[in-house]
């Protein structure tokens, strides 16, 4: 999956996000946003569909892609209109693996690369997560 972001005089103003050879049901996206630091954003789809974007400290901004089909792309409208939160979900890449947290409390871990197969008859393809600003 790929997340591009789009710039008018250095303000990110949209994002394209390209699902790539296969199809995405709730996929994790980041795309960088050093503007933004520690904030709380919004995304607005053509469609009106609205999705959270939250950005961490070093500038990666984090939203998830609830479905998006093989080959086709979503454009996505920044909403920059919320404060600057403090406290979050936070994430952190350890060895292959994102660990999320909310408040010191682990949430979820989100496997980032492939890893050893439990058994013979899984496919491991890798599917990354790419993202580009504009």
């Amino acid at each position: 999956m790929l997340a591009w972001a789009f710039s008018v005089w250095a303000e990110v103003v949209a994002l394209e996000v390209e699902a790539g050879e296969f199809d995405r049901v709730n996929a994790v996206a980041t795309v960088a946003l050093p503007a933004f630091k520690g904030r709380a954003l919004g995304l607005k789809g053509r469609n009106g569909e609205q999705l959270a974007l939250q950005v961490d400290a070093e500038g990666v901004g984090w939203f998830v892609v609830p479905k998006l089909a093989k080959g086709r792309s979503a454009f996505f409208e920044l909403k920059a209109e919320g404060p600057v939160r403090k406290a979050g979900v936070f994430v952190d890449r350890r060895g292959k693996k994102y660990r999320f947290s909310f408040n010191g409390q682990r949430l979820m871990e989100y496997q980032a690369e492939a890893g050893a197969l439990p058994r013979e008859g899984i496919d491991n393809r890798k599917a990354d997560i790419v993202a580009r600003t504009h």
